[in-house]
C-alpha cells in the first residue's frame, strides 16, 4: 500500500527477458487446468521451436498490466512432447487464486505426478562390467537428474480438450506485484 485507502503500489511494470532462454532447466512441464493435461518436453526442444521463427510472440496480462511475454506454440510443434492427464484428486485449482496460489498447486501436481512416475524421466542407464562389481551384487546402475520447470499454463493444449490449441513458452517477464 502507498499509504492510502485502495492503493496497491507497483512494483516492476517494465518487461525483461525472463523464461525458457535464461533458465536452466532440462524439462518443462505446462500445467493445463482446462485440459486437466501437463505438457512434458525438453527445454532445449522448446527453445528450438521457438527459434524457428514460426510461432506468434504475444502479451499475458495481470489484470491490464502486462506481465509476460512468450511465444504460442502448438503442443505437437515441439519435438517429444508429451500430454500427460493430470489425476482427478490433484485438480484443486480455483479462478480465483492468486498467480502464486496457481503456481503453487502446478509444482505440487508436477511433484506428486513425477512421485507416482506419471511423468517419464529420461534415465542414464550403465550395463556394469567390473567383475568385482558384479560378484557384488551389480550389473546395472541407474541415474536420473533433472532441472524441471514448471509452469501454470492454465488454457494450454489442444482445443479439442478445451485448451487454446497452445503453449504460452516465457520469454520475459515483470512482477509489478511481487508476486512469489
Amino acid at each position: 500500500m502507498d499509504g492510502k485507502p485502495g492503493v496497491t503500489r507497483l512494483g516492476n511494470t517494465q518487461l525483461v527477458e525472463y523464461g525458457i532462454r535464461q533458465e536452466k532447466s532440462d524439462i518443462r512441464a505446462h500445467v493445463s487446468v482446462a485440459t486437466k493435461s501437463v505438457y512434458v518436453y525438453g527445454t532445449s526442444d522448446g527453445v528450438a521451436a521457438i527459434n524457428t521463427g514460426m510461432y506468434r510472440k504475444a502479451p499475458a496480462y495481470t489484470g491490464s498490466i502486462v506481465t509476460a511475454e512468450g511465444y504460442l506454440v502448438p503442443p505437437d510443434a515441439i519435438s517429444g512432447c508429451k500430454r500427460i492427464p493430470i489425476p482427478s484428486d490433484l485438480m484443486s485449482f480455483n479462478t480465483t487464486d492468486s498467480t502464486s496460489v496457481k503456481g503453487d498447486k502446478a509444482m505440487r501436481v508436477v511433484m506428486q505426478m513425477l512421485k507416482d512416475r506419471l511423468i517419464p524421466i529420461a534415465l542414464d542407464v550403465s550395463d556394469i562390467t567390473d567383475e568385482m562389481m558384479q560378484l557384488e551384487g551389480t550389473d546395472i546402475i541407474v541415474q536420473a537428474t533433472a532441472r524441471v520447470q514448471v509452469k501454470c499454463d492454465w488454457r494450454a493444449g489442444q482445443r479439442e480438450l478445451g485448451g487454446t490449441g497452445n503453449l504460452f513458452v516465457q520469454v520475459a517477464e515483470c512482477n509489478p506485484l511481487n508476486s512469489h
